[in-house]
């Protein structure tokens, strides 16, 4: 559910497309950010394409949270990279960040898919 704007309620059933990417064109006019609530870490996603980004989460030693790691601990919202992801979203970066990206290669998802 979308709480920020639209209270919209979007279901993979009611597009022919992922939720998160619905979502994004729904409210986000196709770019949008969202946050995983289990990896912790920055979805991008600018018309259909989605890319994962570096987690606004770290621990004491300023280290990244990353599930594969297996690190446990307390970690706490690094307030740069977030206010830089923030930034990055309002002055229309994100849309560069999503197609560079791709383009080198790094962990990207299907068009349409999440």
């Amino acid at each position: 559910m979308c709480v920020a704007k639209c209270s919209l309620e979007v279901t993979k059933q009611d597009y022919d497309m992922g939720i998160l990417t619905a979502h994004s064109n729904i409210c986000g006019d196709g770019c949008s950010v969202f946050i995983g609530p289990v990896e912790g870490q920055f979805i991008y996603i600018y018309n259909g394409l989605a890319v994962e980004g570096k987690s606004p989460y770290v621990d004491k030693y300023g280290e990244c949270y990353d599930e594969y790691e297996k690190k446990y601990g307390t970690y706490t919202l690094d307030e740069v990279q977030y206010h830089k992801t923030r930034e990055d979203f309002v002055d229309f970066n994100i849309q560069n960040f999503v197609i560079t990206k791709r383009a080198n290669k790094s962990k990207v998802y299907r068009q349409n898919v999440l």
